[in-house]
């Protein structure tokens, strides 16, 4: 943008401000960085605050001039005088870019800025602050491995734009197994660490115009919260994970040295509450209870320590103290990750690293400042994996493992003992409500944590999301792996309907697309049409009540699978265990239990019988998963309501896949499948071993890995 001061000492001290030249934009070649003004000399008696502000192209920002000598300063900005202070309106240029303020009183000076930007969002209140971005590599030569930053990435035009800014980069989700399947490039995600004195805006707008990045690329909107202050004992790093530990997709091994404390008894169908005998689940116990089958509840935590989910949470000791023994590059992850605090970490030298801010705290706050029943994950787990026992809930697969993945951070901390651990933490009054945030980075890398610990299903019921590329990438990545994603629907839809509706081929089919829906998260526009590949196993999850009825407007975003579970009312729905926060310190075990309703419980659900598939039928990828849960459901009111003896039915005469090495039964006599049939066990209820009662579906909908 042009600047003609009308005095050339005003124009002389502009220069010292700051004034850098013309504005960046994206695809054209880049003008010098935008810096910073001076620190006011004598802010006691002249200053501009505040000196450094972002606001919209577009807008009009405001500042204002404060000390003893403001009443008769004079502030020169876009060449002419302002109006005179304490208010000064900056008014916005074309396009992005800076405006510097300079104010003076006699030879008092003082120098502000406003940095104009294309951003739909604004994370940083200081562009020069620092913060964190993320973006996706067209194309990277070698695998980034690392949990430390590097500005050496391989492609020479981004590390030039790099070093430029003195930005490091390191591999978004390093533990990530290098033996698994990566057709849609998990691996060329990098976080950038952005320093502090360099442009935030400016910086992500230079990155975005390389061409070796793709154009989906976007920055997180808490990029500032990413972004922390390393200690000697904080966060705990994450470290490169070994490059010998081999994923072997939908095997259920939770890792080496990985144990469950399954329940030495098997589940007893008289335990069975009304809504699992809705769905005929109690019939499947016999030989299905999801044994061998690993759930990944990617939420809010979980309490580990309630008696309806312990005996099936994983315990992997020689993770314990913060060892990194199953070399998956998460160290501690005994049960499960939090990574609700993952971030990059700076210290005083050396290259950023990423880290956990709370490595091993699991327990489930979600609801603490709302409500009485704590625990949205937890509520989840015990509907689809609960251990039973006296008085105690069932799950739909009561034998199946959990994987803890906490994706949700929360304000008021967690045990005592880690309350002050992480210091973005902020104490708040126990009536306070707190905004629980849940980033997208985090949501993405639980994905890719629980393929990287063989999850065979893991829950997503998560809401407010709109269609992004880093999640449908970690979803994608889940399916390509023999992970089938669970989601629930928001209550109510979104504007652009519930995260992941719009990128399913069931959904794509019904309105006639070629392809879904993505919003840039820089510009905030909705691209239509826009993936190639739709998501072809994730199953969306709604509720109905006793009569078929959809919860709320669950139907606007079309679900593939309902189950019945209430809506969002008070009246309906299960009773779920309920997370008690403030017994994590303690070894006592938790007891608590209370309703839970709608889409969430619906998922949890949906998820359980799809471990009970999975452990019929190991060797089916997702998409045959999904087919079989949805040819197998009962027909209400036109919608499909979840069946578990049709959905292990319909698996039975699926087609042999390719998840899981074949598997013969070795019992003494036994004859050979090519002779005899089917290899897999088929499922026993009351009659007796059922016979198949569907013909045979046409085979996997999406390719084995």
């Amino acid at each position: 943008m042009r600047r003609a001061f009308p005095a050339p000492a005003l124009l002389a001290s502009l220069a010292l401000a700051g004034c850098t030249g013309p504005a960046l934009t994206p695809g054209t070649p880049a003008g010098d960085l935008w810096r910073p003004p001076p620190v006011a000399a004598a802010p006691e008696q002249l200053r501009v605050v505040p000196a450094h502000a972002v606001a919209r192209v577009g807008e009009i920002a405001q500042l204002r001039v404060e000390g003893a000598l403001a009443p008769g300063a004079r502030c020169v900005l876009l060449g002419r005088e302002s109006e005179p202070p304490p208010r000064i309106e900056v008014p916005s240029p074309a396009t992005p870019g800076v405006v510097d303020v300079l104010c003076s009183n006699g030879e008092v000076l003082a120098a502000g800025q406003v940095t104009f930007t294309d951003a739909w969002t604004l994370p940083l209140r200081d562009p020069y602050a620092g913060g964190v971005a993320l973006f996706k590599l067209r194309d990277l030569p070698r695998r980034l491995l690392g949990a430390a930053g590097t500005q050496r990435t391989g492609r020479r035009d981004l590390d030039a734009r790099l070093v430029r800014l003195g930005a490091w980069a390191l591999a978004a989700f390093p533990f990530a197994s290098a033996q698994a399947r990566d057709e849609v490039g998990i691996g060329r995600w990098i976080a950038v660490d952005i320093p502090a004195g360099t442009n935030f805006y400016q910086a992500v707008s230079l990155l975005r115009a390389s061409p070796e990045v793709e154009p989906q690329s976007y920055w997180p909107a808490d990029g500032d919260f990413l972004r922390v202050r390393a200690r000697s004992d904080w966060p705990s790093p994450l470290v490169s994970p070994d490059p010998d530990r081999a994923i072997e997709a939908g095997r259920p091994v939770a890792g080496r040295g990985g144990a469950v404390r399954l329940a030495s008894y098997e589940p007893d169908p008289k335990g069975a509450t009304r809504d699992l005998r809705a769905i005929r689940a109690q019939e499947a116990w016999r030989s299905h209870s999801g044994r061998g089958v690993s759930i990944a509840v990617i939420d809010t935590g979980l309490d580990v320590n309630h008696v309806a989910l312990a005996p099936n949470v994983i315990s992997k000791a020689s993770e314990r103290g913060g060892r990194d023994a199953d070399g998956n590059g998460v160290p501690g992850d005994e049960s499960g990750v939090n990574l609700a605090h993952l971030a990059l970490a700076r210290g005083d030298d050396g290259p950023p690293f990423l880290g956990l801010g709370v490595a091993s705290d699991l327990s489930d706050w979600d609801g603490a400042e709302q409500r009485d029943a704590w625990g949205h994950g937890t509520q989840i787990a015990s509907i689809a994996a609960g251990a039973g026992g006296p008085g105690v809930r069932l799950g739909v697969a009561p034998r199946a493992r959990l994987i803890v993945v906490d994706v949700q951070e929360n304000l008021r901390a967690s045990s005592s003992r880690l309350h002050h651990a992480d210091p973005r933490m902020r104490e708040r009054g126990e009536a306070q409500e707190v905004a629980l945030r849940s980033p997208l980075w985090a949501r993405a890398a639980g994905v890719v944590y629980a393929v990287t610990e063989r999850a065979r299903v893991l829950t997503c019921a998560w809401s407010e999301d709109t269609p992004h590329w880093l999640l449908r990438d970690a979803l994608l990545y889940a399916e390509d792996n023999c992970a089938i994603p669970v989601c629930a629907v928001d209550e109510p839809p979104g504007p652009v309907d519930s995260y992941p509706a719009q990128w399913r081929r069931a959904w794509l089919t019904a309105e006639g697309a070629s392809g879904g829906s993505v919003v840039d998260l820089w510009t905030g526009e909705q691209h239509e049409d826009f993936f190639e590949r739709p998501l072809t196993a994730t199953i969306v999850a709604g509720s109905v009540d006793r009569r078929g009825r959809p919860s709320g407007e669950a139907d606007l975003v079309r679900p593939d699978l309902y189950a019945p579970t209430g809506g969002p009312g008070k009246r309906g729905g299960v009773v779920a265990a309920v997370s008690n926060p403030r017994n994590d310190a303690s070894p006592g075990p938790d007891h608590r239990m209370a309703p839970f309703r709608g889409p969430a419980a619906a998922s949890g659900v949906i998820a359980g019988t799809a471990a009970l598939v999975s452990g019929l039928r190991p060797d089916l990828e997702p998409a045959a998963v999904r087919e079989a849960l949805i040819l197998g459901a009962t027909p209400r009111a036109d919608r499909p309501v979840v069946d578990v003896v049709g959905a292990l039915r319909a698996a039975q005469n699926h087609d042999t896949g390719t998840c899981h090495d074949r598997i013969r039964e070795r019992t003494p006599g036994a004859v050979a499948d090519d002779d005899q049939g089917p290899w897999w066990k088929r499922i026993e209820v009351d009659g007796g071993v059922d016979a198949p009662g569907l013909p045979p579906t046409t085979g996997p909908a999406s390719p084995g890995p």
